[in-house]
């Protein structure tokens, strides 16, 4: 197998093969985010650019590798962040052929032969164990160009004059590190990465500034609550990352015009003038916003993305009400969006949506929900993954006919109307479907004797998997296994073999025999009392001259 891999790898082209070894700096097991790794192979100046676009370019090499097998992708997260991993076997050949070269060196408990120079360096322990590890890293500071700390290092060099410096990524567990650890990080002036994983980290130095090259900074997991003024300085970086409920000062959007990517956008200093400074950002792809004080600004911030959109603007995640504004005219366009997250209820559909001809990744939450909020959604071409939870629904399940949803792989609904399955699906529809997500309330599912066709799972010809999650708060046991029941009659029908997977949320919620008879005397009780003043406002009525009691 080593043999075969081996042949693999000479086969590459020189950029790929290249791009493969960077891979040796993981631990083993570890889940690489795609996204990180493509910005460090940007960083690390292993991609020659062809047809304009770095990232575009280092999403072919990406794609290639994963083609070839030598290196496979994984599960993303909740918010669908998607990861990668290496293979054993082939991170072992990765390793032994980068200490050939050369290219990386990998220190962890094993005790490690050093280079005279060292180049990139992945430290994977405290360093505690190997002797003159930390002087040999310092004694090369002036050709490292990639350092990574990974797991439980605790002890490093002391940051300062890596002047080769592209990328510098710290993703420790220990909270023993200090604010001082990163103080000299401004003399890094070829500094492109720079991601801090750690909760000691609660404020960037002031010279952060300083790193006119830098192109990525992700602070998401630390406790730094503002950036430091000096950060619009940076005119080259691209991607932004910053912990929830992090200040971000007006001023910066406006300085930083190469931004591409920018998360979380919570707190804003000044909300007036970030909006007037929005405007410039025009090569924005990625936007995530979650601050209340968006819903005070929506026709506004509405407005500004509206231009966004026309320019670059592929990914928008934001609270739902700024739906309301985006999509309220039925001509609005949003030519180049493809994934919208949109994560405190809608109304309705907005009739707008329909112009969103290119989305591929839709996620929204509707209170009221009908034929024609299901139209909207059935006529998005480019569909591919919809994640749609419905508060109430105006009629009964609604049917998916074969005229929609033609290119939908993943379709993931939580239904929480009463009395309803909320959904049925007609031959032919969703040809291309895999993977089928429900989530019923076990409280408001209708009482069914039937065999379970009235879904019609039977009808989707592709699928692969279905996932059916039961929400067990304040339900009698009875009601969960009905639903249960009712699914594996469902499922029972369908041709084919599924992957199936069966889960209870709140389960501890369940009511007892005993809390439920309870709350159906008080219902009964409650009965009572609503007829008897209804008898009795009707006998005053009749009655005027009834003495009141």
């Amino acid at each position: 197998m080593i043999h075969i891999k081996l042949i693999s790898y000479w086969d590459l082209p020189h950029q790929l093969k290249t791009c493969l070894l960077y891979l040796c700096i993981y631990p083993e097991d570890w889940r690489i985010s795609c996204e990180e790794l493509k910005w460090k192979w940007i960083a690390e100046g292993f991609i020659a650019t062809k047809h304009g676009s770095l990232y575009q370019d280092a999403e072919s090499c990406f794609n290639e590798l994963v083609n070839r097998r030598l290196i496979h992708l994984v599960a993303a997260d909740g918010f669908e962040k998607k990861y990668c991993q290496v293979h054993d076997m082939v991170l072992d050949l990765i390793i032994s052929l980068s200490d050939q070269e050369n290219f990386a060196t990998i220190l962890n408990s094993i005790c490690n032969s050093l280079p005279n120079k060292i180049h990139r360096i992945s430290l994977q322990s405290s360093g505690h164990e190997q002797k003159g590890v930390i002087q040999a890293i310092t004694r090369s500071k002036l050709h490292v160009r990639s350092l990574n700390l990974f797991g439980e290092t605790k002890k490093i060099p002391p940051l300062v004059d890596f002047q080769s410096m592209h990328v510098l990524d710290i993703c420790v567990n220990y909270e023993s590190w200090e604010n001082k650890d990163i103080r000299n990080i401004g003399s890094f002036y070829q500094l492109r990465y720079l991601r801090i994983q750690n909760a000691g980290i609660t404020k960037l130095p002031e010279d952060i500034g300083k790193l006119q090259h830098l192109e990525t900074l992700d602070l998401q997991d630390t406790l730094i609550q503002e950036l430091p003024s000096t950060t619009a300085q940076l005119k080259n970086l691209m991607r932004l990352f910053v912990r929830f409920k992090c200040v971000l000062f007006a001023n910066m959007s406006g300085s930083m015009r190469a931004l591409e990517e920018v998360s979380d956008i919570c707190i804003v200093d000044n909300p007036e003038k970030f909006l007037e400074e929005l405007v410039h950002l025009t090569k924005l792809r990625k936007i995530m916003m979650t601050g209340s004080w968006t819903e005070c600004y929506g026709e506004r911030l509405a407005s500004y993305l509206k231009g966004l959109g026309n320019d670059s603007l592929q990914y928008l995640f934001n609270r739902g009400q700024i739906g309301e504004y985006l999509f309220s005219d039925p001509c609005s366009t949003f030519p180049n969006l493809q994934n919208l997250v949109l994560v405190l209820p809608l109304m309705r559909v907005p009739k707008g949506m329909a112009s969103l001809t290119n989305i591929i990744k839709l996620d929204i939450q509707v209170r009221l929900f009908d034929d024609e909020g299901l139209h909207i959604l059935m006529g998005m071409p480019s569909l591919a993954n919809l994640r749609l939870d419905v508060l109430d629904q105006l009629a009964g399940a609604l049917t998916i006919s074969r005229n929609g949803f033609k290119l939908l792989v993943v379709f993931h609904y939580t239904i929480n109307a009463d009395g309803t399955t909320g959904i049925k699906f007609a031959a032919g529809a969703m040809p291309a479907l895999r993977c089928l997500e429900l989530t019923w309330k076990a409280r408001y599912f209708p009482l069914r004797t039937s065999d379970g066709a009235d879904v019609g799972l039977e009808l989707l010809s592709s699928l692969a998997e279905i996932q059916v999650e039961t929400s067990c708060y304040d339900a009698t046991l009875d009601e969960v296994e009905g639903v249960e029941g009712f699914v594996a009659k469902a499922i029972a029908l369908y041709p084919n073999h599924l992957q199936i997977g069966l889960s209870r949320r709140h389960e501890e919620m369940i009511m007892t025999t005993e809390k439920s008879e309870n709350e159906e005397e008080e219902s009964r009780r409650r009965a009572r009392v609503i007829s008897f003043l209804c008898t009795a406002s009707y006998d005053l009525l009749i009655c005027p001259s009834f003495p009141p009691q």
